[in-house]
């Protein structure tokens, strides 16, 4: 193939998309890899099926903003702003008196899920195809974090400083990859936060 007909040269892969993929049988793989690479570097989406089309999905959105950093990149980057703009800012009337009201220890989990529902949405994580399993994992973390039970996981106790560790520092491939789980082995699971946890809690560093 001329090199010059792809349509991007390299793309970030992550280890948990490897980790996934290689649970499944070698035919699920080959056509899982297939689609991932003429996606990314040929921009063509193929047909695919159950949990190939389901594992594919989950990696979409990084080749999408893969292709999005490249096309950037080849553009020379994003445009630098005017420093002499006719936008008029309206400065706030300094005699008003603003009543701040204090936020409710209660709602320390809902926020908490917001944020982390918010970075997941900026990290394109939600496709509308599995939507509500990314909320279940974030919706169990977001408990871990509030909650005052110790839990054990992969030989350790975890308490909620611990997942709160996780939330701050969570990413998209391991959100993915427990939704491929969930996905692969929904049968057979007793207790779907716990299992959601031990999950993010086997992540390297953790």
């Amino acid at each position: 193939m001329d090199r010059k007909q792809l349509t991007c040269n390299s793309f970030v892969f992550y280890g948990s998309f490897y980790e996934a993929i290689s649970v499944l049988p070698l035919e699920n793989q080959a056509r899982i890899y297939d689609a991932i690479f003429k996606f990314a570097f040929e921009n063509i989406e193929t047909e695919l099926q159950g949990v190939d089309l389901a594992v594919f999905l989950l990696v979409k959105p990084q080749l999408l903003a893969n292709r999005a950093r490249y096309e950037n990149g080849c553009k020379g980057g994003r445009p630098r702003k005017e420093d002499n703009q006719n936008e008029t800012t309206e400065k706030p009337n300094e005699n008003l008196t603003e009543t701040k009201s204090k936020p409710n220890e209660n709602d320390n989990d809902i926020s908490l899920l917001k944020i982390l529902k918010n970075k997941m949405t900026t990290a394109g994580v939600y496709t509308g195809v599995h939507d509500k399993l990314v909320d279940e994992v974030l919706q169990s973390l977001s408990d871990g974090c509030v909650s005052g039970f110790e839990r054990r996981y992969n030989g350790r106790v975890y308490r909620s400083s611990d997942f709160k560790l996780i939330a701050d520092n969570l990413k998209a491939e391991q959100v993915c990859r427990v939704v491929t789980r969930l996905l692969q082995n929904s049968s057979t699971i007793d207790s779907r936060q716990d299992y959601i946890l031990s999950i993010l809690t086997s992540h390297k560093g953790f």
